[in-house]
């Protein structure tokens, strides 16, 4: 039986320096959901730090630094649906009052669930794939009694 890496963990390589900038390659949704979920969360924490006036322009640099690693990991998420990264550029709709965030979020999920091209694509090996092979050597835990 495999390990599966956490919803956390992947949000934690997400914004690491390895991942932070990182357009190349595909990401499996559980990839996506990690870095939109904790940073989500921690851009709301943010939002409150800010709007109470409590640390408002450490929080406001803390959230715009979240930026950059979720645009890379939904570049990839994009990538790994065989679809150009420049879709991630739909998410601007955001910006706009009222309408923009229903549309965004929209948007947000359509990306998250799109199924993943099934082997190597023009972006990359395909993430399940990786993780099998990684996998296949662990020792399983049963225990021959």
């Amino acid at each position: 039986m495999t390990k599966e890496k956490s919803l956390f963990t992947y949000y934690i390589e997400g914004v690491s320096i390895k991942n932070y900038l990182n357009i190349n390659g595909r990401a499996r949704k559980r990839e996506y959901w990690g870095g939109y979920l904790f940073g989500t969360i921690n851009a709301f924490i943010l939002l409150i730090l800010a709007i109470t006036g409590v640390g408002a322009i450490p929080a406001f640099i803390l959230l715009l630094a979240l930026l950059p690693p979720l645009i890379s990991v939904t570049v990839r998420r994009l990538h790994d649906a065989n679809k150009s990264g420049w879709f991630a550029l739909s998410l601007l709709v955001m910006l706009i009052p009222g309408i923009g965030e229903v549309i965004g979020l929209i948007i947000t999920i359509i990306i998250g669930v799109l199924e993943g091209t099934k082997g190597e694509n023009q972006y990359g090996k395909d993430p399940l794939e990786n993780t099998d092979s990684q996998t296949k050597d662990l020792p399983s835990d049963s225990n021959p009694s």
